[in-house]
């Protein structure tokens, strides 16, 4: 298994040095271009505090919704969404994890990942969201008679609201753009 992707394999350099004792080490350097964000440090903190709430709030209203015990979660046709947002809201943490805890100057590979992922993966959630609160609600005119649980009321509402955050989330990506820093 290769340590990095190849798209970042020239941005390290590996450097050999001696230990006091004599002893020939070898150890991976960056030596690519660094980057830094171009909103200023005090709405960097607000980001970070926004993106990582939105997300824990993302986890939280998916992970509810997937666990009411309703008809419409049992549906294929609205469940299925949801199961395929799993995989960018895994993608989001990560981008949102970078923004949190990566310090500055960032690497080539965090800046990318931070100032694209996080855009494309909450539109991608957005898609879902809302494809599966479409689905719910149109299943919900279809099948009145059958739905009868309460759960059947408020998975519609989660996706709604699960939805409205990405959207949300979304509409501020570009506060996270990031530019070659400047030697």
């Amino acid at each position: 298994m290769a340590l990095f992707k190849d798209k970042y394999k020239t941005d390290y350099k590996n450097e050999r040095y001696y230990t006091p004792a004599g002893v020939i080490k070898y150890r991976t350097v960056y030596v690519g271009k660094h980057f830094e964000y171009v909103s200023p440090p005090a709405e960097r903190k607000k980001l970070r505090v926004f993106y990582g709430a939105g997300c824990l709030a993302a986890w939280a209203l998916l992970l509810a919704s997937l666990f009411l015990n309703g008809l419409l979660g049992r549906l294929w046709w609205v469940i299925i969404p949801y199961v395929f947002a799993l995989i960018p809201l895994c993608y989001l943490t990560g981008g949102v994890l970078r923004l949190v805890f990566c310090k500055e100057p960032l690497i080539r590979e965090d800046s990318e990942k931070i100032s694209s992922r996080t855009g494309a993966c909450c539109a991608v959630m957005f898609t879902l969201a809302g494809a599966v609160t479409v689905s719910a609600l149109l299943s919900d005119v279809l099948f009145r008679a059958a739905l009868i649980l309460p759960d059947d009321a408020l998975f519609p509402a989660l996706s709604a609201l699960l939805c409205a955050l990405c959207v949300w989330m979304f509409t501020r990506r570009k506060r996270l753009a990031t530019r070659e820093k400047e030697k």
